[in-house]
């Protein structure tokens, strides 16, 4: 019999509409949860027999909840998933129906929920939590990669296993290594990577099979006391390191949680979620082998205790490959991602000591004392004092990964001093419309995509470096197509 995890799975790849009888604040209702234009709606409706009124704009519970504007949590018994829990439901439109003498009238409430989860009782965050699964089948090139054997009813080799199935004509065979517990930070939880097989069937595909990936998250100390607010913060943080090495947006497509009762709820559904847009990546277009459980290590030890410099460029990098495309949105997200990132070198005094500068400031203030206005002196000491700090284009020489005294003449670039400066001269042109004439500005917009590719992937080498991790072989980077489809090679 197929586990809450595999119906969630299923449900969340081909979703089917779900009828029930829905309760919200205490009120059942019969609806269908079904999905329009990719977004769940569940309709629901209610009856308004005569005898309460013959007005059409008779007072109900849905009328009500309809004008308000409230949001509202439901739950619906169903006995394939157990329970479907729909948290903060917000009301989209009512129609009603006129009440006749000889009749009843009606009110359909259409409401949108901003989660779903397959449950057997009502969840919050708050809710205590022992543990997560997470499961995915796109993530074959990053973490530990199964195989998927086919074995025909001819085949001698599995004489024994097909004679005690029962001689199937098919049998899929499926493994993967399961990898040792590593502690996410102070977290309080560990991690765990297994692979398993996945079989479905559809009258379409016919039967098929897939390696589905697992993460699991496990309490190191059962008496802590976590909760599913803390499990998630963590599936946050995987979620966004998947991202960045895959860069492309990355969300897992069933989160299944174990409550302190011990029965399980699987948040299948997030307003705003993106998990159809992700691509698998192959492996060869993964730039960090997760496969390697030593890398793996390190990678999460590090990801989970990074200082909050380096976690604020990490988050901005993430805000730019996953809610925009290549070109100039991105471009400047990622320079401001190097930018944030260079708070953490020591080129603030490139060229005067502080008590040098602080002796300039000082002397300019006295010289021109009484013969300027105040706020003027105040303005040009304070020039005096920031040009001392490093230009935008030497924290990007400092911060440059290695890879890029091999990548420059694919780039078009004599060095990475000199295109530190085309980066740096192409933000500004970009941000103040610099340019001298239209024709600089139009060479800047040709030129931001490729440059936003490149400043992407710079970004991914850096903090691959800052992580400890192996240093990707430049030579597979440039046979790489989804890495450097927009390079001029």
């Amino acid at each position: 019999m197929p586990t809450l995890r595999e119906k969630a799975y299923e449900y969340v790849t081909k979703p089917q509409p779900i009828s029930a009888m829905w309760t919200i604040d205490g009120k059942e209702f019969p609806g269908t949860l079904e999905w329009v234009n990719d977004k769940p709606q569940l309709t629901v409706n209610e009856e308004i027999s005569h005898s309460e009124g013959n007005s059409e704009r008779q007072r109900s519970f849905l009328r009500d909840l309809y004008e308000t504007h409230r949001q509202s949590a439901a739950f619906g018994a169903c006995s394939t998933f157990g329970g479907v829990f729909l948290d903060r439901c917000v009301a989209l439109s009512l129609n009603s129906t006129a009440i006749f003498a000889e009749s009843a009238g009606y009110h359909q409430l259409k409401l949108l929920p901003q989660e779903i989860w397959f449950s057997p009782r009502v969840v919050n965050r708050n809710t205590s939590c022992t543990q997560t699964s997470l499961s995915d089948d796109r993530l074959y090139g990053v973490f530990r990669d199964g195989s998927i054997q086919q074995i025909e009813s001819d085949d001698d080799q599995f004489k024994a296993a097909q004679n005690a199935l029962d001689n199937p004509e098919i049998i899929w065979a499926g493994y993967a290594p399961q990898g040792e517990t590593i502690a996410l930070g102070k977290t309080g939880l560990g991690l765990t990577t297994s692979s398993s097989l996945f079989r479905s069937f559809s009258a379409i595909e016919g039967q098929s099979a897939r390696i589905v990936s697992t993460l699991e998250l496990t309490e190191i100390n059962k008496s802590q006391g976590l909760s599913i607010s803390d499990h998630m913060s963590a599936v946050r943080k995987l979620e966004m390191l998947i991202s960045i090495i895959s860069l492309s947006r990355f969300e897992f497509r069933c989160k299944e949680f174990m409550l302190d009762d011990e029965s399980v709820a699987a948040q299948i559904w997030v307003l705003g979620g993106q998990p159809k847009k992700f691509d698998a990546p192959m492996r060869h277009e993964v730039l960090i082998d997760f496969t390697d459980h030593q890398t793996l290590r390190t990678a999460i030890e590090s990801w989970f205790v990074q200082d909050k410099v380096f976690g604020l460029a990490i988050w901005v990098f993430h805000k730019a490959i996953s809610e925009t495309e290549s070109g100039v949105s991105r471009f400047l997200f990622v320079c401001q991602a190097f930018e944030i990132l260079g708070r953490t070198t020591n080129l603030r005094d490139k060229k005067l000591s502080r008590h040098q500068l602080n002796d300039a400031v000082e002397r300019i203030g006295n010289a021109l004392y009484d013969a300027f206005p105040k706020e003027q002196i105040e303005r040009w000491q304070n020039l005096v004092a920031s040009s001392n700090r490093a230009s935008f284009s030497d924290i990007l020489e400092k911060l440059f990964p290695t890879q890029l005294v091999e990548m420059a003449a694919d780039f078009g670039s004599a060095g990475p001093e000199a295109y530190a400066r085309f980066i740096s001269d192409l933000r500004n042109t970009l941000i103040h419309m610099s340019g001298k004439n239209a024709d600089d500005l139009n060479a800047a917009f040709r030129n931001v995509n490729n440059a936003s590719y490149q400043m992407t992937l710079l970004f991914l080498l850096t903090i691959i470096e800052r992580m400890g991790l192996p240093t990707p072989d430049t030579a597979r980077l440039k046979s790489n197509d989804g890495y450097w489809r927009a390079f001029p090679i």
